[in-house]
């Protein structure tokens, strides 16, 4: 009945009319109509448009929420224009996403990142700008291993700390961080691009416990820290030889460690193990004895030269890779020393046929036969054999 009609007596699309009577207070006089207006469209109000996580990594998908409204209740639709520079600079891109969520394949570490949307309800549209959001740096994880080699390590064996690599989310250049520890005492701090720290027996002593732990860092964020497992120095010293096809071993180089032992005593243990790291493992063992004394001494003193000697009665043990050890047995058997094993002068077939197993070290032997031997395979094809020598048979044999 006022002047005014509000906006809520009518929809988009109606059309609407006045029609006026005037008055004289007594009697109404003749009523005169307008011409109809049609209501138009009102266009959408986009009043915000949020991204969703707040904290953006490269590994992050995006997702725009709009707030829109529209006094008309229309239907609304949204379109996306997603845009970053790189690192804040430069000109902005668009790229080439256009929905809610933008995948994070499409952006890295330190673009800025925002997007446009535009409301529609079909015949108007508002677009407005989100706020900008800066990708943040991924932390590396932290290696998922780490590892202190070998278990039983003897006092000439380098200790091997060693981290399981770790890829970086967003292909930073990852390094790594060991921290060396003798009992409690930190000893070492290295950090280098290689997942891999050497500790120099010389380092080390009987008795010792030592181990590590490793952080990595793409040169923002460091990871959480992991721990090695703890060794502790055997009194045992280690000869470890791998074949191969290109690298010949010293012919006296056994004898040369026999004799760097000094003084082996009768209540010494002595291990000796030739190992193909094939599969099957059919020909490959090792054997254990007491009186390394006796094997030592014997090899120093027949080499460069000949000689075949049976072993006393002491207790023997053997195994095949990876088998239990079986044992022990008090019988001797033949140790064919220098050119009395394969005619080259400082080789060893050792306890010849134990546990069925006919192993030998052969450092004369650089040509096709190699300088391991096991059964009747020795062909340079990665063999390793062992030699250990320890005051206990814990620390020369492991059991």
């Amino acid at each position: 009945t006022g002047r005014t009609l509000s906006g809520d007596h009518f929809s988009k699309g109606q059309k609407v009319q006045v029609s006026i009577t005037p008055t004289d207070g007594t009697t109404p006089g003749v009523a005169a109509t307008s011409s109809a207006v049609t209501v138009g469209n009102t266009p959408p109000v986009l009043s915000s448009v949020s991204l969703s996580p707040s904290s953006v990594y490269g590994s992050t998908n995006i997702t725009a929420t709009p707030n829109a409204t529209d006094i008309d209740g229309d239907t609304l639709t949204y379109s996306y224009a997603w845009f970053h520079s790189n690192e804040g600079s430069g000109a902005p891109t668009q790229l080439g996403a256009s929905g809610a969520t933008l995948s994070a394949s499409n952006f890295d570490k330190d673009d800025v990142l925002w997007v446009v949307v535009t409301a529609s309800d079909g015949d108007d549209q508002d677009t407005l700008d989100s706020d900008d959001v800066t990708v943040l740096n991924t932390a590396p994880a932290a290696p998922s291993s780490v590892t202190l080699s070998p278990d039983n390590p003897g006092t000439n064996t380098n200790l091997v700390c060693t981290a399981s690599p770790v890829a970086d989310a967003d292909g930073d250049t990852i390094l790594y961080t060991f921290r060396i520890y003798r009992g409690t005492s930190l000893v070492d701090t290295s950090t280098r691009a290689s997942n891999s720290y050497t500790l120099s027996a010389s380092a080390t002593s009987v008795g010792q416990t030592w181990h590590c732990d490793v952080r990595v860092t793409d040169g923002s964020q460091q990871s959480s820290r992991t721990a090695s497992n703890e060794v502790e120095i055997l009194d045992v010293n280690i000869f470890s030889f791998t074949d191969t096809t290109s690298i010949d071993l010293s012919a006296n180089e056994l004898e040369a460690f026999f004799q760097s032992l000094g003084s082996v005593s009768s209540s010494s243990y002595i291990f000796f193990e030739v190992d193909d790291h094939s599969s099957s493992r059919t020909q490959d063992g090792a054997w254990c004895a007491q009186r390394a004394d006796w094997y030592v001494s014997n090899y120093v003193n027949t080499v460069p030269g000949g000689q075949t000697l049976t072993s006393g009665s002491w207790q023997k043990w053997s195994r095949n890779i990876g088998g239990s050890w079986s044992g022990p047995t008090t019988s001797g058997r033949s140790n064919y020393f220098g050119s009395g094993c394969s005619g080259n002068a400082y080789d060893w077939c050792s306890e010849w046929g134990i546990g069925g197993k006919y192993l030998a070290i052969m450092p004369g032997n650089t040509g096709n036969e190699g300088e391991s031997y096991s059964g009747n395979w020795s062909d340079e094809a990665n063999w390793t054999v062992t030699i250990q020598v320890g005051d206990s048979r814990a620390a020369a044999c492991g059991f």
